[in-house]
Parts: structure tokens; sequence; C-alpha cells
């Protein structure tokens, strides 16, 4: 996380296993938990304030997320469901 959104992250409760580090002007926050919606959503919360280094599944689903929400704006296919998880 950049500076002032990690010292923002840090001081609440996200998780039972977070554990946070401060390098310079980032913050990393490691957690063991599953890899769902909700997580890659909370990821998505923070926009360009967040990077995730691994594990390399979940960047996989979150660049899959992120064109799939683009494709959105660039045509006129209708809005339904989609669940990448299942």
């Amino acid at each position: 996380f950049s500076k002032i959104t990690g010292n923002f992250i840090q001081e609440h409760f996200w998780h039972e296993s977070q554990k946070f580090t401060k390098n310079k002007n980032t913050f990393t926050m490691e957690l063991e938990c599953g890899i769902n919606r909700e997580l890659i959503g909370w990821i998505f919360y923070w926009m360009y304030n967040c990077k995730i280094i691994a594990p390399d599944i979940l960047k996989e689903y979150f660049i899959k997320s992120h064109k799939e929400i683009g494709k959105l704006y660039m045509d006129e296919t209708p809005l339904v469901y989609k669940n990448i998880f299942k």
C-alpha cells in the first residue's frame, strides 16, 4: 500500500491473520485467507494505492476482473450476473 493508505489500513482490523511491515513509503500486508469475490472487491476499493505482490493466482483473478469490468464500458453487451469464482 502507499504510505497514506498503509497508515490507514494498519489502524483497522480486517482479518485475524493480518500482518504489516513498513518499508520506506510503502506498507506490506500479509493475510492467510481465501481468495474470493469479497477479497477482490476489497482490493479494488484501494484502487491505485494498492498492488498485489503474491500469490500469482490472486493477481490473475484481479486482472481478469479488471478486464471484465472494462468490457462493460467498451461495448453494448447487456449487464448480466457473473462470478469468476464458480
